[in-house]
This record gives structure tokens, C-alpha cells and sequence, in this order.
């Protein structure tokens, strides 16, 4: 038995909700409603809802049915009552209903919309970028030769995450343009294989390029489980980690950024590196895999790369979105390798200051050129969320998503822009811009999808609410608190407050030394004298509205087959900022603590 408590603010927990799972056996329930509705289900399923009127004409037509046989039934019997045979018949409709229901009413964007709009832009990039004879696709529409490494990349992931939701339509395309990458970019040169960034020549390769590419073809190889692909994959890691620095060097780790380079360290190419080499090491089992990954992923996370909000960067750089948000895939795929909970919360923590530094917590846009945050933010958002379930990063996506499809994409020519805040310039003519919004719809494509995140309390950085922008929940925030969300410490300028929420900030950490109470909106601090000195701070509901229930736990209560050392997630209470936690196998658990993340690890059971 797991009992989850909701916490608003303080640390006096009452119970709110119990989440039944037996720790050693689990069983899925299934509330036996009959075979008619498992049918339907079935059906409704399969069917896509794009073809909404096709697919209701076959509804009606399999009720009809179902009634038919129903009543048929009923009349041989001769003892059957109407309400046995109207619930035959209620259920299956009920279960139509509600699939309808949930994608147009219980998210603002679905995955069904998301497909559509995937399907958009790969149409347009077939027709717009496809060149003659070939499976490789145009640099521009003004430039028409095969495009560098990188472009060609970026497009073959957005095809592998189209063929993961529609194989028949996409899967054939994908792998043609796969095997003429391979045919076409790959070459020798001093003495190692890799992959050049031009076209059918071998000059200086590049280290990011070819993560990128070793990527590409284990995403295509989860999909076939064609072993060519993944052998491609491993050679291509071997010419990755040919630029990795020695002791000897400085710095003394992580990958450069191409042959040429024969100095510094690269996050572009050393994280792509890590997420290779962990995805082959659950794929072979092979330990050089892990250990290559897991020295390249210490490394950098105690190098100078990395800010104390969680932000990477390169040395010459500011922080761009791509580089933590595949950092957030390689911290997630430790986890998933090792077991070690500490990974999942870095994930996490990457993924919140990514969205404090890029997408504004008001307009829900996202501040990122789609080739350098985008697209890679979105497949790591979605990526978090397939392994913790928490809806929130979806929210994130849907909204972000949702203003580059309904404002920044141009009418004219369904192309996307370069920077998907950019609602003025129409659509771009190369092919990475339109490519990196086909891969991020089509990410999300294969999720339920989500609605925009709206945050009683958002926190700026600068004056007239610029800079970035954090939302929180009601709650205690210390320093470290704040720094997971990517806020700095001594950096609020301004802060915008819901009714009926109240926030008080404290210049020391710890809810230490001078303070300022707030339940209203204000555009500067500076007349408050607190301007740039918040280090924490205390949100509350004036309105005394309690946590909500953790909710969904996973494995889910009663599921089979578990795992003994599977680790158990929830998703938090609305406003509850931490969970007590009583687990075992008696109907009275023992107490384990108050946790703040929404993960536990029981060990070994």
C-alpha cells in the first residue's frame, strides 16, 4: 500500500488521497463493461481521427449492429430486460463518446492536431525540397543542391518521428533517405570513418554532425530493428569519439567541435554523443557504451559549461535551448541506464530552467530559433514525459507549438519561420527551419497532447516584465528552490500575481532577512527597494484553497508484470509542493518522509 499526502505550504501533511499498490504483485482491473465495447474501443483506435466524418459514419453503422444482434439476442432469450439490452448498447456508445470528448475538450491541442499539422509541413517539404533523383533534400528553394550534414540530419529525424506515428506513409522515405546519406556522406579520412558535412566529398567532418546522424539511425533502427542501421550508428559514436579530449588536454574531457578543431570542448557535440552512446547500450548491453556516455556526462556537468541554473552553454555562447534540452536527454537516459533517481531530477531540473530562459510564461512563446532550441527542446520535453508522466511538459509544448502553427506559420505558403517567435517575416525558403517544425508536431504527435500552462505567480527577470519569465505554484521556495527553475539568484525585477494568491520575498536564503509581501502585479521592484536581492520567497492562496491529490501513480495501482526494482512515479497535487510518502504492504504503511520530487526508489523489493 502507497499512501500520497498533499502538501500546500508547510510541512504539516494531512491525508488527502491513497494510492492502493501492492508492492511485489500488481494486477490490471478491468471494469468488465462487455465484449461490445472492447470492439468498439478497438475499432476507434485504429481509426484516425482526421477522417472524423468517416469514422463516425462507422460508429453509428457498429451500433446499429450491436443493437441488432442485441435485441436479436433479447428476443431468443426471453428473458433479457430492457435495461439489459439498453446498457449493451450505452457502453459502446459511452466509450465512442468519450474518445471524442477527451481530444476536443480535455486538451487544448491533441495529438491527432499535432499530426495534421506534421503532415502539413512534410508535405510541403516533399514538394517544396525534394530534388530529382534523389533522396536527399535541397539546402533552399533558391538553393537547390543536396543540403550540408546537418540540414539532411534534422530532416531524417523528423521522418523517423512521422514514420513512429504513420509507418505506411513515411517509413519507405525514411529509410531511402537514410541509406543515401550513408552512400553519399560517408567517407575516410585520416585513417577513421565518419560523415562530411557537404555532399560527396571529405572535407573537415564535424563531431555534432555525426551525433546527430548516430541519433537519426537508432531512431530508425527502433522502428525496424533493422541491425544495419544500428551497426551505422556504432561506427558513426567511434568517429564521435575520436574528438574526445584526454587528460592530457585542455580541458581535459568532453568532445571538440569538429576535425579542425584541436582544442576546447564542444555541448553540441558532446551531449548528442552521450545520447548515442547510452541509446546503444540499451539496445546491446555493451558496457564501453555506458562507461564512454557516463565519464563524457561527469565531465560536463562539472565543467564550466554548465550555469548553477541549470543552463549549458558553449565557451564563446550564451545559453541556446538546444544545448540543455539534449543535455536533459542524456541526464534522462543515465537515469534510465543506471537506476540513479539523482539523473531523473536533473532532467527535470534542466527542463524547468529551459523553460524559464525561453518561453515566456504569459504568451506561452517560445524564444528560440527552431535549428537551435526548438526542436531539440520539444523532443526532450516530450522524452521527460514518456518516462515520468507528468502532464506539465506537454502543457509546455502545446503551447509553444501552438502559437508557431496559428501565428508564426505563413498563410501563404504553410512554411515556418527561422525563430518561432517571429510572426512577421513568413515562412522561411530553407529546408532546416521548415524541417525542425515537422520534427517538433511530429514529436508531440505521438502523445495526447496538451493545453498552454497557466501560473498563479510568474516571476521576471527585468523591469516591465522583460527578461525571462518564471511561473510557480503556491509553496516554500529556497535558493536552490529558485536555481532548479533557472531563476539566479539576486535577478527579479518584476512579478505578476493571480487573485487570489499572495507571494513574499526574502533577501536571504532560507526565507532569511529583509522581506516583501505582494498580491498584486508589479512591474518594478526598484521603488520597493528590492529590486535584484530576491534569494527566496513564500507563495500562498489567499483564498485558503487546499493541495489537490497526487494522482496517477506509475506503475499504475493493480498493473502486472512490474518490474521488482521498477521505481514508483506520480503526478503532484495541483499546488502541492511536496508529497508524504507511507510505503509498504500493510494496510497502515510506514511513514518514509516528505518528498518533493514526484519519484520514489524503493530499491530492491
Amino acid at each position: 500500500m502507497i499512501v500520497l499526502i498533499s502538501s500546500p505550504h508547510s510541512r504539516n501533511c494531512s491525508p488527502l488521497t491513497s494510492l492502493p499498490i501492492t508492492t511485489n504483485t500488481y494486477r490490471l482491473t478491468i471494469a468488465k463493461t462487455g465484449h461490445n465495447t472492447l470492439l468498439v474501443l478497438c475499432i476507434n483506435f485504429i481509426l484516425p481521427l482526421r477522417l472524423l466524418k468517416v469514422t463516425v459514419a462507422i460508429n453509428i453503422i457498429i451500433i446499429i449492429i450491436i443493437l441488432i444482434a442485441t435485441v436479436t439476442f433479447s428476443n431468443r432469450s426471453g428473458s433479457m430486460k430492457l435495461i439489459h439490452r439498453t446498457r449493451s448498447v450505452l457502453w459502446p456508445v459511452l466509450a465512442i463518446v468519450s474518445r471524442y470528448v477527451f481530444v476536443v475538450i480535455g486538451s487544448d491541442v491533441s495529438g491527432e492536431q499535432f499530426r495534421e499539422w506534421g503532415d502539413e509541413i512534410s508535405t510541403i517539404i516533399f514538394k517544396d525540397f525534394s530534388l530529382p533523383n534523389s533522396s536527399l533534400f535541397a539546402h533552399s528553394l533558391d538553393d537547390q543542391w543536396p543540403d550540408f550534414a546537418w540540414g539532411q540530419g534534422v530532416q531524417f529525424r523528423s521522418l523517423c518521428a512521422a514514420a513512429r506515428v504513420d509507418p505506411l506513409s513515411y517509413l519507405s522515405v525514411t529509410e531511402q533517405q537514410a541509406q543515401e546519406i550513408r552512400a553519399r556522406y560517408w567517407c575516410l579520412h585520416n585513417g577513421i570513418w565518419g560523415f562530411t558535412a557537404a555532399v560527396d566529398s571529405c572535407g573537415d567532418r564535424y563531431y555534432d554532425d555525426n551525433a546527430w546522424l548516430a541519433l537519426a539511425f537508432l531512431e530508425l533502427y527502433d522502428l525496424t530493428l533493422n541491425v544495419r542501421y544500428l551497426q551505422w550508428a556504432e561506427e558513426t559514436v567511434v568517429f564521435c569519439m575520436s574528438g574526445e579530449n584526454g587528460p592530457q588536454d585542455d580541458p581535459d574531457g568532453g568532445i571538440r567541435w569538429h576535425e579542425g578543431d584541436q582544442s576546447g570542448a564542444s555541448v553540441c557535440s558532446t551531449a548528442p554523443t552521450i545520447v548515442a552512446n547510452l541509446h546503444i547500450y540499451a539496445i546491446t548491453g555493451t558496457a564501453s557504451y555506458y562507461n564512454d556516455a557516463e565519464r563524457l556526462y561527469y565531465w560536463i556537468m562539472a565543467s564550466d559549461l554548465r550555469y548553477d541554473t541549470w543552463l549549458f552553454h558553449e565557451t564563446a555562447q550564451g545559453p541556446l535551448g538546444y544545448q540543455t534540452a539534449v543535455m536533459s536527454q542524456a541526464a534522462l537516459r543515465m537515469y534510465l541506464s543506471s537506476g540513479n533517481t539523482s539523473h531523473l531530477l536533473e532532467a527535470q531540473n534542466m527542463a524547468t530552467s529551459m523553460e524559464t530562459s525561453f518561453v515566456d510564461a504569459r504568451s506561452h512563446v517560445l524564444h528560440s530559433t527552431g535549428k537551435w532550441g526548438g526542436h531539440d527542446m520539444t523532443t526532450a520535453y516530450a522524452a521527460l514525459y514518456a518516462v515520468d508522466g507528468n502532464p506539465r511538459w506537454l502543457d509546455i509544448i502545446s503551447g509553444y507549438l501552438g502559437y508557431l502553427h496559428d501565428v508564426a506559420r505563413d498563410g501563404t505558403s504553410g512554411r515556418y519561420p527561422d525563430s518561432w517567435d517571429d510572426a512577421a517575416s513568413g515562412g522561411e525558403r530553407d529546408l532546416m527551419s521548415n524541417a525542425c517544425a515537422a520534427r517538433g508536431f511530429w514529436d508531440v504527435a505521438y502523445t495526447h497532447g496538451g493545453s498552454a500552462p497557466e501560473y498563479p505567480v510568474v516571476l521576471f527577470q527585468d523591469c516591465q516584465y522583460g527578461g525571462w519569465s518564471a511561473g510557480f505554484e503556491p509553496g516554500t521556495y529556497c535558493l536552490s528552490d529558485l536555481r532548479a527553475h533557472g531563476v539566479g539568484d539576486n535577478d527579479v525585477s518584476s512579478v505578476t500575481i493571480a487573485p487570489g494568491y499572495s507571494v513574499t520575498f526574502f533577501s536571504g536564503d532560507h526565507l532569511a532577512d529583509s522581506s516583501l509581501s505582494k498580491s498584486v502585479d508589479d512591474d518594478c521592484l526598484v521603488d520597493d527597494n528590492f529590486n535584484d536581492v530576491v534569494s527566496s520567497m513564500v507563495i500562498t492562496s489567499t483564498t485558503n484553497v487546499p493541495a489537490g491529490p497526487a494522482w496517477s501513480p506509475r506503475p499504475a495501482v493493480s498493473a502486472r508484470g512490474v518490474s521488482l526494482r521498477a521505481d514508483l512515479f506520480w503526478t503532484g497535487g495541483s499546488g502541492a509542493v511536496s508529497h508524504c510518502l507511507f510505503f509498504g504492504t500493510d494496510p497502515s504503511p510506514p511513514y518514509l518522509g516528505e518528498y518533493t520530487t514526484t519519484v520514489y526508489n524503493p530499491g530492491q523489493l
